[in-house]
């Protein structure tokens, strides 16, 4: 069993170099409770505005790779979005990302269903996805 809550965040913090002790500090990150709050906040004080920018251009111009399943398709995705949106920007990542998946899925047939799909949530497009192209 692991650290959790406050205790894993002051070990991780006494691992940080100065700078971004500092950062975290300042924007008041050190003094969260919970360790999902804490990463969001570590990402959101140490990631700039361009960092963002770039990845959401990613998103906007991502494909699925000749050798890339859905599945990894969709992890790819997933990881852009937590570089490109905060936690309260969630409506619009799962947006783009349905959009990313709809547009950048390899197969014609799977495309075209995602595109015309009612689901709301990425997930659960995602799904849908892996099963149309199985």
């Amino acid at each position: 069993m692991g650290l959790e809550g406050k205790p894993a965040i002051n070990a991780f913090m006494t691992y940080l170099d100065q700078n971004s002790q500092t950062t975290l500090i300042d924007h008041g990150v050190h003094e969260l409770e919970s360790w999902d709050e804490f990463k969001e906040g570590v990402i959101k004080a140490l990631s700039s505005p361009q960092d963002r920018v770039k990845a959401r251009f990613e998103i906007k111009r991502a494909s699925q790779g000749a050798d890339e399943t859905v599945e990894e398709f969709g992890r790819r995705l997933i990881k852009l979005g937590k570089s490109a949106y905060t936690a309260d920007e969630e409506e619009a990542k799962n947006s783009a990302l349905k959009d990313a998946l709809a547009g950048g899925v390899r197969r014609d047939v799977v495309a075209v269903h995602l595109i015309n799909s009612r689901m709301r949530n990425f997930h659960e497009l995602m799904v849908e996805a892996i099963q149309l192209d199985a």
